[in-house]
């Protein structure tokens, strides 16, 4: 499972839950400010959701408590690239599968 996450600074990272995790944090809801810990980070080159450079993985040790207090953050971001920049991704991931996509 993937999910976005965006904090007080207006900064966004993409994270993953591993689908064997995924009823484990079935209580997250969306709007809701939470302190998260004991996650992994990688650098992420290739499948970029985000311009972000790294991604969080969340395992079964991450511990997530929901925050009360009255930090503000948006619920949505969005991110306007060059359609340059789109076909670097598509290109790289083409290089990392193998895979050619058909444009038919």
């Amino acid at each position: 499972m993937d999910i976005i996450l965006l904090d007080e600074h207006d900064d966004h990272i993409h994270a993953t839950i591993p689908i064997y995790l995924a009823s484990d944090f079935e209580y997250l809801t969306e709007g809701k400010v939470y302190n998260i810990s004991n996650f992994k980070v990688e650098r992420k080159k290739l499948h970029k959701v985000v311009s972000h450079d790294y991604v969080i993985h969340l395992t079964g040790d991450t511990s997530i408590q929901e925050n009360m207090s009255s930090v503000q953050i948006r619920n949505h971001k969005f991110e306007i690239v060059q359609f340059e920049e789109l076909t670097k991704r598509q290109d790289s991931f083409i290089q990392s599968s193998g895979k050619k996509k058909n444009n038919h």
